[in-house]
Order: structure tokens, then sequence, then C-alpha cells
């Protein structure tokens, strides 16, 4: 089970959660993608199945489409609108009663994040150093197969990389 839907279930009444992936859900301003904006306009029907709970797919900026990959956990991706129609829809589902989970994607940054790139430029930075399975000399490709990143001197399973970061400060 996942864990933000175990931290819904724990609370005090039952929680009917509905999964939503912006991109394909109503797309608001006829560009072909799914947004924030179309998601709040819908907000009434979601609450009208019985809902009480929105579980966002990642909202963060992203290079990809399904957004697991994130450059920058700071912004909303474009392609959904901005940080402000991200809190409209929060107030909005807070307004009929339902609460709002965004899969936040903490354990899977992208290549082109920024902390990606500094890790790559030392692997024994303290960013580096939080970036598990990193080659010492590590470069980004691109793979042949799908266009997503990849890192030279390693390969498939042998090659498992963690781009989770985490600060010196907080270890033990």
């Amino acid at each position: 089970m996942h864990p933000l839907i175990l931290v819904a279930l724990l609370q005090a009444h039952p929680t009917v959660c509905y999964e939503v992936f912006v991109r394909s859900f109503y797309d608001s301003n006829g560009d072909g993608i799914g947004d924030l904006r179309g998601l709040t306009q819908k907000l009434d029907y979601i609450a009208g199945l019985g809902v009480d709970c929105v579980w966002l797919m990642p909202v963060a900026e992203s290079p990809s489409y399904h957004g697991y990959d994130v450059t920058n956990y700071y912004r909303v991706e474009p392609d959904y609108g901005t940080n402000d129609d991200f809190k409209a829809f929060v107030a909005a589902a807070h307004h009929r009663h339902v609460r709002v989970l965004v899969d936040l994607v903490l354990n899977h940054t992208s290549s082109d994040h920024p902390w990606f790139q500094e890790a790559l430029k030392d692997s024994t930075s303290p960013i580096g150093v939080g970036i598990a399975g990193l080659p010492q000399r590590a470069t980004i490709g691109t793979s042949p197969r799908c266009g997503t990143s990849t890192i030279s001197g390693c390969s498939g399973a042998a090659c498992p990389i963690s781009t989770t970061r985490i600060p010196r400060s907080w270890r033990r």
C-alpha cells in the first residue's frame, strides 16, 4: 500500500481517494493537456462521487510526461498551470471538504535537476555522496530506446541509481 494512502486511511473517518493524473484529466484551455484549472472546474463532479480525498500524481516541474523525475520541487509543471493555480485548486478542494494528497517524488530527481548536475561534477560533494550508486566518473547520455537519461559507467540492473538527496547534516 502506498504510504500516502495509509496516512489517509489512518484519519478519524473512512476516506475515499480519487487518483488523478492531471495531464489526462480535464483540459481547461484547449491545448490538449489536462491542467489544474480543469481539475478545479471538475471538483463538484469528483465530490459528487462521494470522494473526500484527491490523490494527485506528481505535479512538480519535470521533463517527462509522468512527472516522476523532478527538476524543480518548488514549481508546478508549466503544462499544468502555475503555483497559484495549485493553491486555488487546494483551496477549492478544501472548501468542498476534499483533502488533497500529492505524490511528492523525493526519491527520484531528474538528471536535469541542479542537484544531479552538481553530483556529476563532484561525486564526493555533500550532494554527490547523497546520490547512491553514482559512478565516480559518470556522464549523462540519452537512451536510444526511449530518449530517457542514462548514466555511463554502468548499465541496467547493474546500475541502481537512487537520486535521493540526503544532506550530511541529516545523517548520523
